[in-house]
């Protein structure tokens, strides 16, 4: 060993730091991957998800390209804080898909488009939710801005209160 002179002991600063914020990306990256961004995102309130906004830009371009299928699905938005489910037919969206169709020759379409038989999409909605889930409050489920138990006249699951008693 010379004297005098000291060599590199061990990591400088910089490394380390760039190493840490590898790995914190990393794991970002991971959890991100596994289980929607969504799920990092919504936690420290970043990229929020859908608003009535966006699905107003989205219903446009469904008018616009005939794309029916899109134009009646039911998306997850959130509004005042709460969640809500809305598609196209949702009178709030009206005016914004009107406003971007303007200097185009197409039309929004009649609300029965996405009718399922006799029932309104937001009826089926509410049933295919009540079916599926069971456990779902119909009073708080609220689809084009109704709740489905007002709204779609969609009662509550009986409760097992009292059975076998």
């Amino acid at each position: 060993m010379v004297n005098g002179k000291r060599g590199q002991e061990g990591m400088s600063i910089g490394t380390l730091l760039l190493i840490i914020l590898g790995v914190v990306v990393l794991v970002i990256l991971i959890l991100g991957f596994t289980m929607g961004f969504e799920y990092i995102f919504d936690k420290i309130g970043l990229l929020p998800g859908q608003s009535l906004e966006t699905v107003a830009q989205s219903c446009a371009i469904s008018v616009q390209g005939d794309l029916m299928v899109d134009f009646c699905s039911f998306k997850e938005v959130k509004v005042d804080g709460k969640k809500q489910y809305v598609n196209c037919n949702d009178d709030r969206l009206e005016p914004s898909i009107v406003a971007r169709l303007v200097d185009t020759d197409k039309k929004i379409p009649k609300s029965s488009v996405c009718n399922v038989g006799e029932d309104s999409a937001e009826m089926k909605f509410c049933n295919d939710r009540l079916v599926a889930d069971g456990k779902e409050d119909m009073d708080k489920l609220i689809v084009n801005g109704q709740s489905c138990s007002v709204g779609y006249n969609i009662d509550n699951p009986p409760s097992n209160a009292g059975i076998g008693a």
